[in-house]
């Protein structure tokens, strides 16, 4: 719920700070940035979901995840509140690629210990 209510701060300040900016903002960036965005939700849902019907327990991984997504989400409007209001541009941090990054090589080490011949 955390991370949901950030993610949708996140999206409307991101707006914002587009304007403020006079950033460009096209149709397809503005439906395809926000649903990118929200879409970070399902990645813990499929990481519990694979934990849950392979056996194996990923509750730490999941957890860690919505700690690390909270945090660089709530930098990430922090950030963008701070360009609407001073209208300077902030060195922006993708996380979110360093997090999926991570996920999917968690997952791969689990994959190699359950099925060690593939």
């Amino acid at each position: 719920m955390i991370l949901t209510v950030l993610l949708i701060i996140d999206v409307f300040t991101g707006v914002l700070k587009a304007i403020r900016i006079k950033e460009e903002v096209t149709s397809k960036k503005g439906i395809l940035w926000p649903l990118s965005k929200l879409s970070i939700l399902a990645i813990p849902f499929i990481v519990a979901l694979m934990a849950k019907g392979s056996g194996w327990d990923g509750d730490i991984l999941v957890s860690a995840f919505f700690g690390v997504a909270s945090v660089y989400t709530g930098y990430s409007s922090i950030a963008n509140i701070y360009m609407i209001y001073t209208g300077e541009k902030v060195t922006e941090v993708d996380a979110t690629s360093a997090i999926i990054k991570y996920m999917l090589g968690v997952v791969e080490k689990k994959l190699k210990s359950i099925y060690p011949d593939r």
